[in-house]
């Protein structure tokens, strides 16, 4: 994931000047131009991992949040209709479920209509629909 460049360049001066500061140094505003090409490098390059991680972090708990209000609503629902719907509890039992319902999907399809799915590619085509004409109009 390529983050924003200007956020890159915030993240690796904020890193920089932390080491600095541990030093003993004051913060420096263009503390990227004083530091050697090589220093200078890795300290981007951990500023985007930082910034990944984070951003990664994010969507983990995103999905937590999404997979908690489902399971809040599938219990609503049946307690009021009784029917059985899955009460995920957690991301792990959400995601356990999607694996089995695309390899349930999988087995369903013949042979030739799995494409590459079948290839080990890690791509997944998707089965021919058909498309219903609607009727003409006079």
């Amino acid at each position: 994931m390529k983050q924003d460049r200007v956020r890159v360049m915030k993240a690796a001066a904020a890193l920089a000047n932390a080491r600095g500061m541990r030093k003993g140094l004051p913060a420096i505003r263009n503390i990227l131009d004083m530091l050697p090409q090589s220093l200078r490098e890795e300290i981007i390059e951990d500023a985007e991992e930082a910034l990944e991680a984070a951003g990664l972090a994010e969507l983990q708990d995103a999905l937590e949040g999404s997979v908690n209000l489902q399971a809040h609503y599938a219990a609503l629902l049946n307690q009021h209709d009784g029917g059985e719907r899955t009460v995920f509890t957690d991301v792990k039992h959400w995601m356990a479920r999607l694996r089995e319902l695309d390899e349930h999907a999988r087995k369903k399809q013949p042979d030739t209509e799995r494409g590459s799915a079948t290839k080990g590619d890690n791509t997944v085509s998707e089965a021919p629909r058909t498309v219903r004409e609607s009727p003409k109009r006079p």
